[in-house]
């Protein structure tokens, strides 16, 4: 490689840097198969990502991160919990014969809820 061409690589690879650390006016989320964004949460996000002076790389790897870790982290803490709360239900349903023997709901169908 001449030197002349060494210098032409050096100035692309400058200006592909400043363009991979440029803040764009409107950002492009790439989203997982399956997972629908959310309009108002990125409504709120995307002026906090221009504060921040986040290219559209480095905002994307956060949205990655929400979609890949904080999202389904939440979801199945959620579900655990609910799980834990029917849980208890059928316990309590067990335990306190009087609620049971009062209710409308057939005691099978209280266990399999």
């Amino acid at each position: 490689m001449t030197e002349k061409q060494k210098k032409d690589k050096e100035a692309a690879d400058k200006v592909d840097a400043d363009k991979s650390n440029t803040v764009p006016e409107k950002y492009e989320f790439k989203i997982p198969d399956g997972m629908e964004m959310d309009s108002e949460l990125l409504k709120e996000a995307e002026p906090m990502f221009k504060e921040l002076g986040l290219s559209q790389a480095k905002a994307q790897k956060v949205i990655d991160l929400y979609a890949q870790k904080v999202m389904p982290a939440f979801l199945k803490k959620q579900a655990d919990a609910w799980e834990a709360q029917k849980d208890g239900w059928k316990e309590s349903v067990k335990t306190d014969k009087e609620s049971a023997a009062t209710s409308s709901m057939p005691l099978s169908k209280m266990l399999n809820a």
